[in-house]
């Protein structure tokens, strides 16, 4: 795992150019620290019908179950 410490945060989470992603409930800073994206990488506040990244947030175990 050399050099790991020192790549973006997009790449530690597995995106990739053209993806579909879904960032639920994220801190306000998520997209500062997910650094300079590649292209066409598309986030959604919502579900769509087909996403190849989901990224959840929460503060709770009955958030999460709800």
């Amino acid at each position: 795992m050399a050099g790991y410490s020192s790549r973006p945060l997009w790449q530690k989470l597995g995106l990739k150019a053209g993806q579909t992603a879904v960032c639920l409930n994220p801190p306000p800073d998520y997209y500062q620290m997910l650094g300079e994206l590649p292209p066409r990488i598309t986030f959604h506040e919502t579900l769509p019908p087909a996403a190849a990244f989901i990224h959840l947030f929460t503060l709770s175990v009955a958030e999460l179950e709800a």
